[in-house]
Formats: C-alpha cells, sequence, structure tokens
C-alpha cells in the first residue's frame, strides 16, 4: 500500500513540474521494493518517468524495459503499454526513429486491447511526435472527447 502511495505522489510531482520532490518519492519507494514485484516495476516506472522528464534518454529505456518485463511476468497488459510508450519516448530521444516508431506501434496495440482511452490517447500523442503525422493527435483528441463525454 505504501509503495502504491509513494508512486502516486511521483506521478503528482512530475505532473507539476517538481523533480526534486519526485526524485525524492522515488527513493522513499526504493525503500519499499523489496521483493514485490508490482512495488519493483512501480519503481522502475517511476525512475523512467524521471529520467524522461529530465530529458536523459538511456537510464529511461533500462528502467522502463525492467518495468516492462515485471509487469508481462504477472500479465498486467496495460502497464506494459505504459513503459513500451516510455521506452519509445527513450528511443526517440537517443534519435532511434524507426526503433521508437516500433515501439510506440506496439505499444498503441497492446494499450488498444487493455487500457483506458486516456493512456490510449498519450501513446497516440507520443506517435505524433516520433512521426510527425498530424492523424495520430486527431486519434487522441477524438479519444480524449469519448472521455469527456
Amino acid at each position: 500500500m505504501q509503495g502504491t502511495v509513494l508512486g502516486q505522489l511521483v506521478h503528482a510531482n512530475l505532473q507539476a513540474g517538481s523533480l526534486a520532490a519526485a526524485a525524492a518519492y522515488a527513493a522513499e519507494l526504493s525503500k519499499c521494493a523489496g521483493s514485490n514485484p508490482l512495488t519493483h516495476a512501480l519503481l522502475e516506472t517511476s525512475r523512467a518517468r524521471i529520467h524522461l522528464a529530465r530529458r536523459e534518454f538511456v537510464p529511461p529505456l533500462e528502467a522502463a524495459g525492467a518495468a516492462e518485463a515485471l509487469y508481462a511476468s504477472v500479465g498486467l497488459g496495460r502497464y506494459i503499454g505504459m513503459t513500451l510508450q516510455m521506452q519509445a519516448e527513450a528511443l526517440a530521444g537517443l534519435g532511434e526513429s524507426e526503433r521508437a516508431r516500433r515501439t510506440i506501434s506496439q505499444a498503441i496495440d497492446v494499450l488498444k486491447e487493455t487500457s483506458h482511452p486516456r493512456p490510449l490517447a498519450g501513446a497516440y500523442r507520443v506517435m505524433t511526435r516520433i512521426t510527425g503525422r498530424r492523424q495520430y493527435e486527431l486519434a487522441a483528441r477524438k479519444l480524449l472527447g469519448e472521455v469527456a463525454l
């Protein structure tokens, strides 16, 4: 339970632009991870988000890959899609456009099957940044419009 709350605090602080606070909560989360694979996956996901926010691309690629493996081991598809999205963002930041495109395509496929509209819309927005194609932004807006209804 404590790990979940700390993970939410990491996410909230990242949304608010407070990287220092997010990193501090991630440090606390690392103390809770222990042998629980879900808490460890949450920690890796949090680390990946922090590094992406700092525009550091190798560490989130590794952290998101580790989180993906952990989520796959317990069958949480939605979270696999989200970790693939983070990997795609990291690959794009490293200039590996084709790998980034393939990875975000995988993320979208997974999220279509397992997720709510908001995470899928986020993946479409990443696809827009990677490919430069407006059609994906329009798909994201349509999904978010459906949520608002």
